[in-house]
């Protein structure tokens, strides 16, 4: 069981596409264009582990994107070495881009939060044990925190990983395993708002989780209905190998099963 993808909704596919080939040396796994329907994907490759799908149509609307709402937050990206971590906060500050922090200068590992294209959100992050491009994390901003923990322990398995309480800034997160691969990290603090997350908006709108088994797919597909959320789609008569569903404070996931399974 991993994290699959980190699904992103764009206005300028072209440009978000660049803009990952050329900071992260992102390469193309497969693209998707539906022309019935006027949607249209990249699937990318950021190194190893989980890809980030890139996606748009018509009616994706640019909407403001407040910072402290719930929902998903950030894709956080290590990169191999602090020279290329220094090369990439240098072109952020040559395009003009919002940083929240950065590393003091100087070598070892560091890690910078900013507001990029089309104000999405990136950690991006240097640390010398682990010398390697790769979505570290998914980052996800929730009101209840401890129910989100039990959200993905309970129907996922997650454990956490880590944990970090900054008092004096009324923040707290959870880092959660969840499989192999990027971890999610589940984050909270006092001035988050849970504002309506309209579906057809530009920014991160889903995480994919691949689980093991079929069985395992099936029994997720369950709960979830005893929950009552909301499904975009799941599989028909055994056949389908994917569901797509709105979840806890309305958080969409996919959830899939490898074919053969």
């Amino acid at each position: 069981m991993y994290i699959s993808i980190a699904g992103l909704f764009v206005k300028d596919l072209e440009g978000a596409r660049q803009f990952f080939e050329d900071y992260f040396g992102a390469t193309l796994a497969a693209e998707y264009n539906e022309e019935e329907n006027q949607y249209y994907s990249y699937i990318m490759n950021v190194g190893d582990g989980a890809r980030l799908e890139l996606m748009t149509k018509p009616e994706i609307v640019d909407i403001p994107k407040d910072p402290n709402r719930t929902g998903f937050a950030h894709i956080a990206i290590r990169v191999p070495s602090r020279e290329k971590l220094d090369e990439i906060i240098r072109r952020f500050h040559e395009n003009g881009y919002h940083f929240f922090y950065e590393p003091a200068p100087g070598e070892g590992s560091g890690e910078c939060r900013v507001m990029t294209f089309e104000d999405i959100v990136l950690e991006v992050s240097y640390n010398p044990k682990k010398p390697k491009t790769v979505i570290a994390n998914i980052g996800m901003f929730v009101k209840d925190l401890d129910a989100a923990r039990s959200f993905f322990e309970d129907n996922f398995g997650a454990t956490l990983a880590a944990e970090y309480n900054e008092e004096e800034n009324k923040y707290y997160s959870y880092i959660m395993d969840i499989g192999d691969g990027a971890r999610l990290e589940l984050m909270t603090k006092p001035e988050i708002a849970d504002q309506p997350k309209e579906w057809n908006r530009t920014g991160i709108v889903h995480m994919a989780i691949r689980v093991d088994s079929r069985e395992k797919l099936n029994e997720v597909i369950r709960r979830f209905h005893e929950n009552g959320y909301h499904f975009f789609y799941e599989p028909a008569d055994g056949k389908g190998r994917e569901c797509r569903v709105v979840t806890f404070e309305d958080n969409i996931l996919e959830v899939s099963v490898a074919s053969g399974l």
